[in-house]
């Protein structure tokens, strides 16, 4: 039978997984429940990450090494006097709902269904599956991978687009310094040089016309690079001038872009204003493209095509794992069901009959890499 995965097999999973808290940091039961789904058909095993955090490995077949991947952490479920359904798995009108319904766990219930499917046949090629700590934070999960796959298939929601390209992200801390004292006794000139907040607006009012310039750049995939003030810290009272100011800022890079370039830049538009300040680097995800017309990506549009879906080829202005292997040189895309704008909200959700389709599409793509 071709494509033997029905919709109540991978609605019913999808909402298993979704029924088990698994915040960034906590997945080691989620890890388990795939672990021993996977263990009757698969040769499979648990990969410390950290401390009682855990990948989930699979393997079927010999040969070349594809790699489909997703992460089983999850952001966390917030107050849940806000949600309208059970945050812990709701199926109702054809959705399903709950935190991880769309970022991941759909996703991964979809492609473990297909693994299942594939596993009663012969394959031409090594499937490896993994399930990854991570994403959410700092990518561990997929560090933690290593590189040797041939390509990679990571199912992300993109609403069943193949996203070729996403940007990187390097989130900055700027600090200025000033003198503390009693508000009293500060006039105009003593104020520039002892109030770090104001030192601190001139350099967001510089960010701001940054922002501007960077909207210059536009890449046909991903928009223009961004700067965002996300944060900002400073003094102790109303009636103390501050002695010191702190904001982050987060960066979001083109794939020409590189860290030190960045920090370069934003070097050169605040030294010229005459204030003291540092810099420090707090996280950096590098950006990343792959060719059109790279394997990985004729085998997403061949096999979307195969299950009745028009391919689109689009870029993420977010960042994924996905950097992390490309960087490393294996060809990587996402694919996968779900609305991006669903992710990470209150009564996150994910359409059943996309779910469906998605098994069928990575089930279409594993029969086209065999040979």
């Amino acid at each position: 039978m071709d494509e033997p995965i029905s919709i109540e097999e991978v609605s019913e999973l999808a909402r298993e997984l979704v029924s088990i808290p698994s915040e960034t940091g906590k997945e080691k039961e989620v890890a388990i429940f795939i672990r021993d789904y996977l263990a009757p058909f698969s040769d499979v095993r648990l990969q410390r990450v950290g401390d009682e955090r855990f990948n989930v490995i699979s393997r079927l077949g010999r040969g070349r090494r594809v790699l489909l991947s997703g992460h089983i952490d999850t952001v966390p479920v917030g107050d849940e006097s806000l949600w309208h359904f059970n945050p812990y798995g709701e199926i109702r009108g054809g959705r399903l709902y709950g935190r991880g319904a769309c970022d991941m766990k759909g996703p991964l219930a979809a492609m473990l269904a297909s693994i299942k499917a594939l596993s009663r046949e012969e394959l031409g090629f090594e499937l490896i599956f993994a399930g990854v700590v991570g994403e959410e934070v700092d990518g561990a999960g997929t560090k933690a991978l290593g590189s040797g796959f041939d390509l990679a298939l990571i199912g992300e929601p993109t609403d069943m687009k193949i996203v070729r390209a996403h940007k990187g992200s390097v989130w900055l801390e700027i600090e200025t310094k000033g003198e503390e004292m009693h508000s009293s006794e500060v006039e105009y000139e003593l104020a520039k040089r002892a109030n770090s907040i104001y030192k601190m607006a001139k350099i967001v009012s510089k960010l701001e016309e940054y922002e501007l310039e960077l909207e210059k750049r536009v890449d046909p995939l991903l928009s223009h690079p961004t700067v965002n003030v996300g944060v900002i810290e400073g003094g102790r009272r109303a009636n103390v001038v501050p002695g010191s100011c702190r904001i982050t800022v987060d960066r979001r890079l083109l794939p020409e872009e590189g860290l030190e370039g960045v920090l370069s830049e934003i070097r050169g538009l605040l030294d010229p204003l005459g204030i003291e300040y540092g810099l420090r680097v707090v996280e950096f995800r590098e950006a990343c493209k792959v060719p059109e017309d790279s394997e990985v990506v004729r085998l997403c549009k061949k096999a979307l095509s195969e299950v009745g879906v028009s391919p689109m080829v689009a870029g993420y202005k977010a960042t994924s794992d996905m950097s992390i292997l490309v960087n490393k040189g294996v060809p990587t895309v996402m694919v996968g069901p779900g609305r991006p704008e669903e992710a990470h909200r209150v009564d996150e959700s994910i359409e059943l009959d996309q779910l469906h389709l998605a098994s069928r599409f990575y089930y279409r793509f594993a029969k086209l890499v065999s040979p």
